[in-house]
C-alpha cells in the first residue's frame, strides 16, 4: 500500500509543477500588459541572430520612432505583423526596415501608423512553449490536467496505517 501511495503522491506532485509552470507562462503573458506591452512570437528567422524563431518580444506602443529601433508593424492589407529594424526614415516620413538577417531593405516602406510598437525586451525560446498551448488538443489537455489536479486535492493519502487512536 505504501508503493501506491508513494507513486500517487509523486503523480500528484507532477501534476502540480505542471499547473504552476502554467501559470507563471500566464503570469508572463498577461503582466506585461500592465505596463502597457503586447507579446508577440517571433516566427520566422529574418531577424537572426538578435531574435530567433520562438523568441516571444513584448512590443511597447510609442510616440515617434528612430533608426536602428526594433519594430512591430503590419502592411497595408496584411494579416500577421513582422517585426524588423528601422535602418532608415526619409525626409516624407516614409519608413524603411530590413531584418537583421536579410540581404536587402524590405522593398514595401511602411508609416509610423503602421507600427504596432518598439521591442522593449524578449524571452528567448518561451514561444515555442506558447504556440503549443494555443493548440486545441493541449488546451484539452491542460483542462484534463488541471482538473485531475484538482480532485487529487480531495484525496487523503496521509499513512494511517499502524497510527493508533488515542482517546
Amino acid at each position: 500500500m505504501k508503493f501506491y501511495l508513494k507513486v500517487f503522491n509523486n503523480f500528484r506532485n507532477i501534476l502540480r509543477g505542471t499547473v504552476y509552470l502554467i501559470g507563471i507562462v500566464a503570469l508572463l503573458l498577461v503582466t506585461p500588459k500592465l505596463f502597457h506591452t503586447d507579446p508577440a512570437i517571433i516566427l520566422s528567422g529574418s531577424m537572426s541572430p538578435t531574435l530567433k524563431i520562438g523568441d516571444i518580444v513584448y512590443i511597447r506602443k510609442g510616440n515617434s520612432y528612430q533608426v536602428d529601433d526594433i519594430i512591430s508593424f503590419r502592411y497595408e492589407g496584411v494579416e500577421k505583423s513582422s517585426t524588423h529594424r528601422i535602418v532608415s526614415i526619409d525626409i516624407d516620413g516614409n519608413i524603411y526596415t530590413k531584418g537583421d538577417n536579410n540581404d536587402s531593405v524590405d522593398m514595401v516602406t511602411i508609416t509610423s501608423e503602421q507600427i504596432e510598437g518598439r521591442v522593449v525586451f524578449t524571452i528567448p525560446k518561451l514561444g515555442y512553449a506558447i504556440s503549443k498551448l494555443q493548440t486545441k488538443r493541449w488546451k484539452i489537455l491542460l483542462v484534463c490536467i488541471i482538473s485531475i489536479n484538482f480532485l487529487l486535492g480531495f484525496i487523503d493519502t496521509d499513512d494511517k496505517e499502524g497510527v493508533k487512536n488515542e482517546a
